[in-house]
């Protein structure tokens, strides 16, 4: 097996709003990777420039489909300007913690609840089809 190595600390609620939301394949990919360039170094921002970015996402260039998006995050307050750039100039960039504040993404709690159900206490308060989906191996 390959060593998995670190890991990205990311609360519940914010994934589950994330995969809520209702993102292009563009526009999660960049999100994606904000948090693992942010939180992934337990940081609340990273610097980067556009080709950067474009580059770690497996584009070419910065095209204008990984701009828009970008771009769109940024108006929506999905994704928050810190330090302005462009083009080769690195510019800061963060995640929204507050998915309440995304814009037309916004996720309000009832939504999330509604679609994810209650946050349990434990374990033992799981519905029993989510234990039952994956059992563990033995």
């Amino acid at each position: 097996m390959a060593d998995i190595g670190g890991h990205v600390r990311i609360p519940n609620r914010l994934f589950e709003a994330i995969i809520s939301a209702g993102f292009t394949e563009a526009q999660l990919r960049v999100v994606l990777a904000i948090l693992r360039l942010s939180a992934g170094w337990q940081r609340g921002s990273v610097c980067a420039s556009y080709s950067d970015l474009a580059q770690l996402l497996g584009y070419r260039k910065p095209s204008g489909g990984f701009r828009d998006a970008l771009k769109e995050l940024v108006r929506e307050g999905v994704i928050t300007l810190l330090v302005e750039g462009g083009g080769a100039n690195a510019a800061a960039y963060g995640l929204q913690r507050d998915y309440g504040k995304w814009g037309k993404y916004s996720q309000s709690e009832a939504r999330l609840e509604s679609i994810w159900g209650q946050r349990p206490e434990n374990e033992d308060q799981l519905p029993l089809q989510i234990l039952t989906l994956h059992p563990a191996s033995t």
